[in-house]
């Protein structure tokens, strides 16, 4: 480890070498960070999506409870046959 240390610091080479890793792990950095918030984006827009979803099945079973029997078998079977 102290070799490679005393090469790091003491040859030209050495100097690159560490100024390209240190280059490599920044851009790395900067890409998980991109790629986390695209995570966090795509997965607020399903809750969205999930949300409206729910209240759409909230709102559907209210008018439902709301029905007399005849109606809601009427309604029912309709949704049953995609009308």
């Amino acid at each position: 480890m102290l070799s490679f240390v005393a090469f790091a610091l003491g040859s030209k080479v050495g100097r690159y070498l560490v100024a390209a890793v240190l280059t490599a792990a920044t851009i790395a950095l900067a890409v998980a960070r991109v790629f986390k918030k695209g995570q966090e984006y795509e997965r607020g827009k399903d809750n969205e999506t999930k949300i409206i979803q729910l209240e759409n099945a909230i709102r559907a079973n209210e008018e439902v409870g709301k029905l007399t029997r005849v109606d809601r078998l009427d309604y029912l079977n309709g949704w049953l046959r995609n009308e």
